[in-house]
């Protein structure tokens, strides 16, 4: 199976062009249509057009502007976020990027600090192009940041895979609706389902689904690494929860119990921010989440903070492989990362349906889980003993949650409208359809309809 990557680059805006990129961007933003429901102007309509050249290989992208911010009396100047999951290597994709958006790339980041510019040194186009691109390639590669936690909620499956599994629940769907199935067992379905599939062709008689094979869904790893471990690790595992336990006590001793209690309201939060916000929420099932924290002063937070986003993500290489991350079944990528020489952290994610159905599946999915990792960041509402506490208290960590939110102002998608449940409903549907099926999951399979 191929894994889906990611690539972050952040790099510093000339800080007497901060309003003009925002305004630059915000004449990109990627939505089919304007905030008065009216269609994109022609800028808008050439940038989309651009980023669909990508749509083979990218799911997600986005480009987020950090402002000029005080983190623990530090000042951190204002950051461009280039954000991406896709299906090839970094380097291609960036190369990809380049070659396919050169002309609105140059645009954006003519606004950025040490952007390297076109030589005019020859006549020949074609050579200054060339080496611009490279010189491009070289800048954005030396500002990629790596992540602290990176979430797949459905491993192995490219744009295409997607796609193509989308069209092929389709065809199947109007094939069970066209015809007469009655008084016929759930296996003779199947069977028909198949054959049909297999014998479909398009308007230029070639096969509508070449692709067709036995295939196998996304299975948790962690039994097999650690059952056949179980007697080596029993020992270790145990000094490690008490290591933790006694951890999480010091915290609370010396940490926790000095937080002043956090009371953020709604009708404290900027009324102009909340407004940007929410314009550019819900025109498609799929929504996204940009973030940025400032991690909580001292060296045990952040030792905290990156010891739990390494867990974080371990698991979801092993663990979290089914479209559920900790019990949420509606995030499709989600990525932490630390900015700043470890002094913020950058949380962005693509999740299905609104913002507040979104936050709310946290607090009552995995609570516990959001709390250890952002009551190391200030401004959270204050826990006890890492796990209790923090997200339940639900009215102040949805204030935090819009305090925190900043605006994406270009945000791209290549399937906005379908949720992580139709793509791993869509891969089962995929998988079985070759297999010998029993009666029971013949019954099972044609429920996925």
């Amino acid at each position: 199976m191929s894994t889906q990557k990611s690539v972050t680059v952040i790099v510093p805006i000339k800080p007497s062009k901060v309003d003009d990129l925002r305004k630059h961007l915000l004449r990109l933003r990627n939505d089919t249509r304007s905030a008065n429901g009216t269609q994109p102007d022609a800028t808008s309509l050439k940038a989309i057009e651009a980023f669909q050249q990508l749509a083979d290989t990218v799911h997600y992208f986005r480009w987020t502007i950090l402002d000029e911010s005080s983190v623990n009396g530090d000042l951190t100047p204002p950051q461009l976020v280039f954000t991406s999951n896709f299906d090839e290597s970094p380097d291609s994709l960036l190369l990809r990027l380049i070659a396919d958006l050169y002309e609105p790339l140059v645009a954006i980041y003519d606004y950025c600090i040490d952007f390297p510019q076109r030589a005019s040194s020859s006549s020949d186009e074609t050579v200054n192009t060339d080496l611009h691109v490279h010189k491009i390639f070289d800048y954005l590669k030396q500002n990629a940041v790596k992540s602290a936690a990176y979430y797949i909620g459905s491993p192995g499956r490219t744009v295409v895979d997607i796609k193509q599994q989308e069209g092929l629940r389709d065809f199947l769907r109007k094939h069970l609706n066209s015809h007469d199935f009655k008084g016929r067992s759930a296996r003779e379905v199947h069977q028909s389902l198949r054959n049909a599939a297999q014998s479909a062709t398009g308007e230029d008689k070639q096969p509508l689904f070449p692709w067709l094979k036995k295939t196998s869904m996304p299975t948790r790893k962690w039994p097999y690494i650690v059952i056949p471990l179980l007697p080596i690790l029993i020992g270790p595992a145990i000094i490690l929860a008490v290591a933790m336990l006694m951890w999480a006590i010091w915290l609370q001793l010396f940490h926790e119990r000095r937080d002043r209690p956090i009371t953020l309201m709604r009708s404290q939060l900027d009324e102009a921010h909340m407004a940007t916000l929410e314009t550019y929420e819900d025109y498609y099932f799929q929504n996204q989440f940009s973030q940025v924290l400032a991690v909580k002063p001292g060296w045990m937070r952040l030792v905290t903070l990156k010891f739990l986003l390494f867990v974080t993500n371990f698991l979801s290489r092993i663990h979290f492989v089914k479209g559920k991350l900790m019990g949420i079944p509606t995030i499709h990528f989600a990525k932490w990362i630390f900015i700043d020489d470890n002094k913020r952290v950058f949380f962005s994610s693509n999740f299905d349906g609104s913002w507040q159905q979104y936050l709310c599946d946290f607090i009552d999915k995995c609570g516990k889980g959001l709390s250890a990792v952002f009551s190391n960041t200030q401004l959270f509402p204050k826990t006890w003993m890492l796990i209790f506490e923090g997200a339940y208290d639900e009215e102040h960590f949805l204030a935090w949650s819009r305090l925190t939110e900043i605006d994406t102002q270009v945000w791209y998608s290549a399937y906005p409208n379908l949720s992580i449940k139709n793509i791993n409903n869509n891969g089962h549907i995929y998988a079985e359809l070759m297999r010998d099926l029993d009666e029971n999951k013949a019954k099972a399979f044609l429920k996925r309809f």
